[in-house]
Formats: structure tokens, sequence, C-alpha cells
């Protein structure tokens, strides 16, 4: 019979054991049926934890069933069987999914879709060899030069600009940026929240658009002149009357009837009048003076104003966004000549192929073709699936419960915090109706409802009593709140509707603690903003780390997790920047700027190719200072760096480290490629250990940009300053370091200790910021739709109903990141926040007279902050109260609990300090002074160093004449010996075609790094499309054993990080007499 599971499991439920138990049922009685399950999880890190967990537990239960968590409840499943005819069933099932690895259907529902989308590549038009690009950046970037190079090439590209550029210079933006104004729509353009709104604009075309545009226009001017004309009609009277400020009725500080005209005759954004002058307009008598004719003229002119008022900012609103609307069709053209150019396809593109695809083609045979009919369905995280992801998973759930299997949705509503990346909640909560149905999910929608049951985990299997009940009051104390909020009288029936939508996704709030341990909470309250305590801050973070080891945690066990990544990156950067520095891990704070050894190579790096950058020379002097050994002493002028001429001092500081180290000539030096003076530089500067596995991985990045622009100094400069340094250092989650973490990234994990330093969150601070499509009455306005920011304040009753739906949202995004980012701690949790003192209020006679009854209760608080300090003061939870210097502390429990350590296997990989391949030293890449002197270069025009450089850059043939006249161009190779090295090169590529296979196979100078963090760069890994591997390495001279060693070694160190190495060879160049031979290993 088919079943339709809705698992509602809250935060520490123990999920993850669920759905791999409902695995092992289906698994353990037909180990076929591993490949007929279809499991989508969030992120590529939770499919190898789900396929780890499966096949763990069927170990377990093969080799010690009695250790097992699951026998109980598989003896349960299986009555008939015994433990050791299970303990049987699971080592066949273990051998089966082994053996079908590859079969497992666990995975991304990107990784799913594109699965799908590579089987139809032929139908839509895609070469099957496309590229996946996860970011949207460099083409968004790329689309708005191509809109406005084309500026004086397109009438409506050109018209739209102009019309872009005239209402920000209406509106005093200054300065112009054009760019800036374009990225952040441009962007919206491609969520899956435009989709619709695209569709249609594509389909209307620009010049009609232009066209709606211009009536859109004409509307805001035929308002904008009616206001004119009645504040014209309003001063004709007021000069006949001969009316001034005093002969009109003023109600205490209340602005005028006649300061709001004059006001207005000025400017439309004049604020309002005040309630108390409304109600004297409104009752006709607002003049010192009675006259009744004049007050019924500037009554009604005034109200015919107030109508108008809206319209006009409405419209305004309206058309600041649309220019870029109505340049859709040129947009997306651009975007789609682009992922022809480049073989690419965004995952942002995925869901709506798919859709594409499932409205062609007939549902089941569309997974047929993907490889398999699936039986059954799971769906982790399902809060936050999205609607295209939902509606194209559907046909998949329709076709499994149509024929009696069974599927699961597992997720959370309280962890729905990915709303940004068009996660939809409404989904979950709307269950079993199809949330947003149509025709075509009509017969999915009453399959589900049938088949439909819910279930919820109620027990919390992560952390301590403490914890669980803390979070449990809390939120429900929230939860109560944040349902009043909901209801607004003055929204209209749909839109409360869809306001009440929300209220089921606090139903599950309350957790049963299933640990016997105690548990420690502890809230602090900082006495005002973060800037003002924030040297205090960050040593209370230190101290309390310090005490948590000794209380035997490890620094692995703490996990510091913030909202803003600004906040995580301070607090990195402090830790390691101390005396007694502490490690830490990190996938989003280790930024190369968090880094002084970065910053220093970097900074060298500019010295020598820019040493007239005086601020950059002022930089690199201090971190010489600080972070080397060198002396300066031997020179006075550079002792007294600072009191030196602006723009001499760069020159004298490379000057004196030229002197002090021989390879960091800049005349030898500034030839070299990128990479090899970056080595040059950390290595001089003894900077290694130091640095570690940051100056690792800024060789890295640096190879990457170099691969890309080539040599150019000045880009590389700017690439570091725009986008270099606040890369992020991708590091192995292991060994013992501080986990520092944004709350979104430490979804679906946990940890002993928890702090959360900055409690300051509130998501309806966003809304400005962020853009909306708005429907718009066609009719009246002249266009469909448009983007637009939603104010505080938005004019027109529709944006105001979209405005506090927005906010509701919003609200909700900041309860469940407070929620994700507290449910994460299983032995302590630390919370610390900031506020302001509270102003006492204000005494007036009226509040003497008589006290003001007490609100039913507090209300909402958007401010996480805010949130917390009510909370504690509603005593909920009694809290142990303590006053210090700069803050309040509430605690819970008791913090001197002394950690019982588990004794696991260390399996973590540490990069503490590296050095270049020792085979090729860093004496062969430094060339003399006269190294690239022109006449000793004619005279050594084919020796091995050009040539090798020159191959490096060759993937196949058609590369060779490009790459010799880059060399050319940039003073390697002089113009005379130019045709030589074509001839030499064209001989090496045409007799070892299997060395040059295109840059799609081929990693030139790729580095590798060995298991005692030592680094190797082979001249070229080849990987075939048969996933074999073939290194060469390409030398010049003699042949020598070392060399035949050094590409063995190669090839081990491929063939122990689980590559297949089908070949190796060493090809050895004769420059002199132009031939060249190959000696396999």
């Amino acid at each position: 019979m088919s079943s339709f599971t809705l698992l509602n499991a809250s935060a520490g439920s123990g999920k993850t054991q669920r759905i791999t138990l409902e695995m092992l049922r289906l698994i353990l009685p037909n180990p076929s049926e591993a490949s007929r399950i279809l499991s989508i999880t969030f992120t590529n890190k939770a499919a190898g934890e789900m396929k780890d967990r499966m096949i763990s537990s069927l170990a377990e239960i093969a080799r010690d069933p009695e250790k097992s968590r699951m026998l109980p409840a598989l003896l349960q499943a299986f009555p008939q069987k015994t433990t050791g005819q299970l303990s049987q069933m699971a080592d066949t099932a273990l051998k089966y999914v082994l053996h079908h690895y590859s079969d497992i259907a666990i995975s991304t529902i990107d990784s799913f879709m594109q699965r799908i989308i590579r089987t139809f590549a032929r139908e839509l038009q895609l070469p099957a060899n496309y590229e996946v690009t996860v970011g949207d950046d460099e083409l968004n970037e790329l689309i708005i030069s191509t809109i406005i190079d084309n500026a004086n090439l397109d009438d409506n590209i050109t018209r739209v600009l102009k019309e872009i550029i005239r209402m920000q210079m209406d509106e005093a933006n200054s300065p112009l940026r054009l760019a800036e104004e374009l990225l952040p729509l441009v962007r919206h353009l491609t969520q899956e929240a435009s989709v619709r709104t695209v569709d249609s604009a594509l389909e209307t075309g620009s010049s009609k658009m232009i066209k709606a545009f211009d009536t859109l226009l004409a509307k805001n001017k035929s308002i904008a002149a009616s206001i004119r004309k009645n504040l014209h009609e309003l001063n004709k009277i007021l000069v006949k009357e001969n009316l001034n400020e005093e002969d009109f009725i003023k109600k205490g500080n209340s602005k005028s009837i006649y300061s709001y005209i004059n006001n207005l005759s000025l400017s439309f954004k004049t604020n309002k009048l005040s309630a108390s002058m409304m109600k004297i307009l409104e009752s006709g008598q607002f003049l010192v003076s009675p006259r009744p004719e004049a007050e019924r003229e500037i009554q009604k002119l005034l109200f015919e104003i107030f109508e108008l008022i809206p319209d006009y900012y409405y419209g305004r609103m309206m058309a600041k966004r649309f220019p870029v609307v109505a340049l859709l069709s040129e947009i997306w053209k651009f975007r789609e000549e682009y992922k022809i150019e480049k073989n690419v396809l965004p995952v942002s593109d995925f869901n709506r192929i798919i859709r594409e695809v499932l409205s062609k083609e007939p549902v089941p045979f569309i997974y047929l073709r993907a490889g398999s009919r699936y039986k059954t369905i799971m769906i982790d995280e399902f809060q936050d699936t999205s609607l295209m992801q939902w509606l194209n998973l559907l046909p998949l759930i329709h076709e499994s419960l149509a024929r009696g299997n069974t599927s699961w949705v597992v997720g959370d509503p309280k962890q729905s915090i990915y709303r940004w990346r068009n996660g939809k909640v409404e989904i979950m909560l709307g269950l079993p109706d199809i949330f947003e149905g149509s025709e075509d999910t009509f017969d999915a929608e009453g399959i589900i409802k049938s088949s439909f049951r819910k279930e919820d985990m109620e027990f919390n299997y992560r952390s301590d009593k403490n914890i669980v009940n803390f979070n449990s009051c809390f939120f429900d104390y929230i939860k109560t709140r944040f349902i009043s909020s909901l209801s607004d009288e003055e929204m209209s029936e749909s839109v409360n509707k869809k306001l009440n939508i929300y209220a089921g996704v606090y139903d599950q709030i309350e957790q049963k603690p299933s640990a016997s341990t105690s548990g420690y909470v502890e809230c602090r309250i900082y006495d005002g903003k973060l800037k003002d305590n924030k040297d205090q801050w960050l040593e209370d973070i230190v101290e309390t780390i310090r005490n948590c080891q000794r209380l035997n945690y490890k620094l692995s066990d703490i996990a510091i997790l913030s909202r803003q990544n600004d906040i995580g990156v301070a607090i990195s950067a402090y830790l390691m920047g101390l005396k007694e520095s502490i490690p830490v891990i990190s996938r989003e704070t280790l930024q190369f700027r968090t880094s002084p050894h970065c910053r220093l190579a970097m900074c060298m790096y500019r010295l020598t190719h820019c040493p007239t950058d005086d601020l950059n020379a002022t930089q690199t002097w201090l971190l010489l200072r600080q972070y080397t050994d060198t002396d300066f002493s031997t020179s006075p002028e550079i002792t007294d760096f600072l009191m030196q001429k602006k723009g001499v001092r760069g020159k004298m500081l490379l000057d004196f480290l030229a002197q002090m180290f021989e390879s960091l000539d800049p005349e030898s030096l500034v030839f070299l490629p990128p990479v090899d003076q970056l080595d040059i530089i950390i290595h001089s500067l003894e900077i290694c250990d130091k640095g570690g596995f940051f100056l690792l991985f800024l060789r890295e990045s640096i190879m990457k940009e170099q691969d890309k622009i080539g040599y150019n100094s000045e880009v590389l400069w700017k690439w570091w300053i725009a986008k270099g340094q606040t890369t992020s250092v991708i590091v192995p989650d292991a060994g013992d370091a501080v986990n520092i973490m944004s709350i979104h990234s430490s979804k679906g994990l946990q940890f002993p200790v928890v702090i959360m330093p900055y409690f300051n969150i509130d998501e309806t601070t966003s809304i400005k910021r962020n853009l909306f499509w708005h429907p718009v009455d066609e009719e009246k306005w002249g266009v469909p739709y448009s983007v637009v920011n939603y104010t505080n304040e938005p004019p027109g009753n529709d944006l105001r109903e979209q405005y506090q739906l927005e906010r509701a949202k919003s609200t909700m995004d900041t309860i469940n990141l407070m929620y994700v980012g507290t449910t994460r701690a299983e032995e302590k949790l630390f919370i610390f926040s900031f506020l302001s003192p509270e102003k006492p209020p204000k005494e007036n006679s009226k509040s003497k007279k008589k006290e003001p009854e007490a609100p039913a209760e507090t209300p909402l608080q958007t401010d996480s902050a805010k949130a917390l300090r009510d909370f504690i003061r509603s005593e909920k939870i009694p809290f142990s109260e303590k006053a210090r210097e700069h803050y309040t502390s509430w605690t819970m429990g008791n913090f001197s609990e002394v950690r019982e350590r588990k004794n696991k296997e260390d399996k973590s990989f540490k990069v503490e300090k590296f050095r270049v391949n020792p085979n090729k030293p860093l004496d062969s890449l430094r060339k003399s002074k006269t190294g690239f002197d022109s006449a000793e270069l004619r005279e050594s025009a084919m020796k091995g160093k050009i040539i090798h450089e020159l191959l490096s850059g060759i993937s196949e043939e058609s590369d060779i004449i490009p790459v010799i006249e880059s060399y050319t161009g940039n003073g390697w190779i002089e113009n005379e010996q130019k045709e030589k090295y074509i001839q030499l090169v064209s001989t090496i590529v045409r007799q070892f075609p299997f060395a040059f296979p295109g840059a799609n196979y081929v990693m030139s100078e790729r580095e590798i790094a060995d298991k005692d963090g030592l680094v190797w760069r082979p001249d070229r890994m080849i990987c075939g499309s048969n996933n074999k591997w073939s290194v060469i390495d390409f030398k010049t001279g003699r042949e020598k054993k070392e060399h035949k060693e050094q590409v063995m070694h190669y090839s081990q160190l491929l063939t122990e990080a689980g590559m297949s190495v089908e070949s190796s060879h060493i090809i050895y160049i004769d420059t002199e007499k132009f031939e060249a031979r190959a000696v396999e290993i």
C-alpha cells in the first residue's frame, strides 16, 4: 500500500538515524532495493554522511550486532528474524552495496537534476561536455559590461541607459555608478522567483516593453502636473484671500496647513500633516477667522493632492527599475551567448531546464532515460526546497505512490533559513495540499492526500537538559508573540490568509530531553553597542575558550556561530593573532586578509612592481617589522621610514631589501611568473613556517589567476584588492582547532560547546536592500510588473500589504536563525548580545494623573537581543543573574562540569609549513641580473628555461602561435627568434601528440601535496577520457637517473591519491639539434 510520510524532525531528534533505519528496512530483505531508493539531500556533505551512515550501520550489524543502536528497531521490524539472521542479512547487503556503490542514489538535488540534464543534452541542444558553474557573478558582470559597451550601437539599450542616468540625476545620486546600479537587478533576474516574469518579458520583447515604459513615464508626468496645478490653485486662493501663517489654526508644535502647502510647493517629499491637524482640516474650519468658501476650496484641493501623492510615489517606484526589465530580451541574449561561448551551464538554470523537459516528455520516460525507476523517494531538509525543485520532483513521487510504493519528506519548518536561496517553507506547511497547485498537479495532489501521514519526533538526543529546556521555553515565548503579530485588521483577507500559514511553523516547539546530564546555558547582554565593547568582547571570547579547555574540552569541541561573516572574520583574525594563538578552522571567515603573512607576501609583490605606491610601501614596511626578523638597523633611512619623502619610500625599501636578499632584486624577479615570484618572496623572507596553509592556498589561488590573466602584475593586484584578500581558505574539517562558521553553515552539525558571539540578529533590516517583483495594474500604469525595494511606508495599499507580508517572513527568518544557532550545542551554550541602556519613559501631566494600563503581553521584538532581554524579564526560567563591569549574565546549570573526553582516532591532516618541490629548487627559478639582457637572451635563445615556460602554456597545437606571441610581446623572446621557437615547439607537439591533447585534459604545473606537507609540481598531468592519468616531464640536457626517480614519485603520489596512472614519460629536448625524444618510465 502506498504511503507518503511527512517526518517533522526538530533539531537533534535523530533524523539521520531514522532515515537510515527506513533504508535498512528496505535493503536488508532485498539488497538490490538499494539502487531503487532516491535520497535527496541539501548539501554534498549531507549526502556523504548519509552514505557513510548506511554503510557503517550495515557493517556494525554484520560484525557486532549487539553494539548497534539499530538492532532493537530492526528486530521489531522483522519479528521472524533472530539477531544472527539479521547479522547475516546485513553482511549480504553490505557486500552488495559496496559492489554497486555507484548505483546508490544519495545526492544533492542539483547533482540529480544535472544527471537528468546530461541525459537530455542532445534534445536541449547542449554540448555533452558543458561545464557546470556555481556562481553567476562573473556572468552577470560580463552582461553589464556588454550592455554598457553597446550603449551607442543599439537604440533600445541607448534609450534605456539614458533614462536610468536621468532618474539617478533627478534623485541626486552622486557619484553616478551605472554598473553598481545594474548589478543587483541583473542578479535578481536570474533567480527562481523571476522565472515566470522573465518568460513573459521575453515573449513581449524589448520594443513593446520600452513603449510600456513610455506610457508609465507619461502617467507619472500627468500625476505630477495635476499636483502642481492644484498647488497653483491653492496659492491663488492664498493670495486672493490675503492669507498667511497667522490666519491658520495651529495646534501645539504641529505644522500648520499654511506651512504644509508652502513646503509641498517646494517638494512633494514633505512630511504629512499630523493627526491633530488632519482632524482640523477634515472639520473644514481651520482658519482663525472663518471663511467658509475659501476653506471649502482649500480642503477640496488638498484632499485631491492627498489622493495624488501616493500615486505619484507609486509611479516613480515602478519606473525606477523598470528600464532593466525592459532590457530583459537583450540581457538574456547576452547571457545565452556567453554560455555558448564558454560552454558553461549555471546551476541556477537547472530547475528551469528540467521544467522544460517535463513539459515535453512523458514523466516516467524521463526518469527511465536517467537510468532508474525509483521506488522509494526520500527528500531531506524539505523545508528549504524551492517551488520549482518540488514541482520537478513531484512527478517522481506521483509515479512511486501510484505503484504502491513509499515516499518520505523530512524537515523542520523552524529550521527554514534558506529563503534567500528560494526555499519555500509554505510547501511543507501546506501538505497534503500542493502549494500553488495547478491542473498539472491535480492527480498528484489526490494520491498524496489519500496516502498522507504525519509523524512528529518529539525527543532531543543531542543536547543536555538545560539547553533543551531553555530552547523550548525561549521559542515558545517567541511563538506566542509571533502568532499574535500575524493578524492585522487593516490587511486584506487574502494577505491575512497568507500570513496565517506561518503560524504553523512553530507547532512542534517543545522537545523532551533524552540526556540525563544537566548542561549549561549562559546569556550575556553587554552594555552598549559592539563597537564600544569590541576589545573586551574579544578577550571574553578567548577567556571562554580557555575556560572550556580547562574543563577537558578540545578546541575542536568548540564552535563559534555568527550571522554576519565580518564578525567571524574579526574573531578569526584576533584568535590567530594572539601571542599564544588559537588555531581556527572555517570555510567562510578564514580569508587571506586575516593572515599577515599573506598580506606581506602580496604587498611585497606589489612593491616589486610598483615602488611608487606609497600606501603599499608603508604597509610592507610595517608588516616586515612585525612579522619578520629583518634587521633595519643598518639603514637609518629605513629605520625612520615614515619620515622619508612620499614617492621615494618604496624605492628606498626595495633597494634595501635587494641588498639584503639578492633573490629579491626586482631586475631578475619581475620577469618570472607571479607564482614563482611569490615563492621567492616567501622563502627569502622566511615566512613559510609561520604562514602555513594560508600561504599554500595563496599560491594555489595565484596559480589559478595566473592561468586566467597571464603575468600582468596590475591585473593581478586589482584581483587581490577586489576579490583575492576576501577569498576564503578552505581547510579540511580536522585537527584540534576552533570551528568558526556562519549559522547557515552550521545547519545539521552539532558541537559540545557553542558560542554565539553576536546574538543581534534582525533580518527585517535587509528588506530595504532586497528586490521584489511587484504586479502592476497594467490598464492604469501601462506596465504589467516591475522590480521594487520595499520601504517602511510604501505608497499604495497593495505595496503596504506586500511589505507586511515580507516583514512577517523576515521576522520568521530571524527566529529560525536564532533557533538553528542555539540548538547546535550539546553541553554548553553561550549567547552574547549587545543592547544600549533603555531610556526612561517621558513623564507628562497626563501620565502623572493616570497610570496607563499595562499591555497584555510584551510585543514581538524583531531584534534577537531585545527578544532575549524580554524573555529573561518574563522569568519563564529561573536564571542566576550576575552583574559584571561590561555586561550582565544569566546562567542555568553548572559551568564547572568536567567533560568526559571520548578517545577517537585522529585522522586529521594539518599543514603547518611547506616548501616548494626540492627537486625544483628556487635557485633554478632565479636569474642573474643579466639573465634577461637582450644580448644574452639571443645567445641562449634555444635554452631550456624559455622552452619549459612555453610548453607549460601549450595544451594543443592551436596554442603555439598565441603563446609564443605573448612571450614575444612581454620581452621574453626577441622578434628575431620567434620563428625558431615556433619551429621547435611545433616539432615537439606534432611528434608527441599524446602530451598535447587539449586544455580539457591537461593540467600544467599543478601542485600536489604529499603526506609530509611537501609540495610537488609535475610539468604536466593528463587525464584521459577513460579517467586514466599520464605524467609527463620536459627536460633539456643529458638523461639523468634522478629524472626517472622524480617522475616515478609523481606517479606514486597520484596513485596514493586514488588516481589510476596509465603511463609516465620524460621528453628530452635537444635545443641545438631541434630534436626531442620520449622515454617511457
